[in-house]
């Protein structure tokens, strides 16, 4: 059994512009580890919007989640990255995922991320990612299987909570059977 890992470059050596964006919902609110608020387009007049992604090492995928759009492409260097792959996941409240890979993009890579528009909704997200991803082979079973929740609780001043539903993170543990190299 494999399996593959993404590995987020450090927050510091990445910088995003988009072409659309709310002033109290920036671009920036994409990059926090913790999604509070969302990204956001101006308004629903928005057909599409990009965000560029800026990222000073070498990539090989690009994560989205909690997109409210229709669709979302990648494009590197004005194309379609080689050896492109995009798996889209939705949650139960309609938020989709997206999870593009890549072979590796070394040096000062930009990204374009390109989202459409769904019906007379406004294009939004909660968080973006970018890295590396690592393959690993030799898993050994069982694979624990957990779940870390972004969901804010509040007791409020009434003693009464307040619950800001937000998505939960699938977490995995599991043993590697490694084999050494023999010099």
């Amino acid at each position: 059994m494999s399996m593959i890992m993404l590995y987020p470059a450090p927050l510091l050596t990445i910088t995003l512009a988009a072409t659309s964006e709310r002033t109290s919902h920036p671009v920036e609110f994409l990059l926090e580890e913790t999604p509070r608020l969302r990204w956001s387009a101006v308004d629903a007049t928005v057909a599409s919007a990009s965000v560029t992604v800026s990222c000073a090492q070498a990539v090989s995928s690009l994560v989205v989640t909690g997109a409210v759009c229709a669709d979302c492409a990648v494009t590197v260097g004005g194309g379609t990255p080689p050896g492109h792959a995009k798996l889209t996941t939705t949650d139960s409240a309609g938020n989709k995922s997206f999870w593009f890979t890549f072979t590796p993009v070394a040096g000062l890579t930009s990204i374009v991320v390109t989202f459409t528009r769904s019906g007379a909704t406004t294009i939004s997200a909660e968080q973006l990612l970018v890295g590396a991803t690592g393959e690993y082979t030799g898993v050994q079973y069982p694979v624990a299987e957990g779940l870390v929740d972004s969901s804010v609780i509040t007791t409020m001043s009434d003693g009464t909570m307040h619950v800001r539903k937000r998505d939960a993170a699938r977490t995995f543990a599991a043993t590697l059977r490694a084999t050494r190299d023999v010099c």
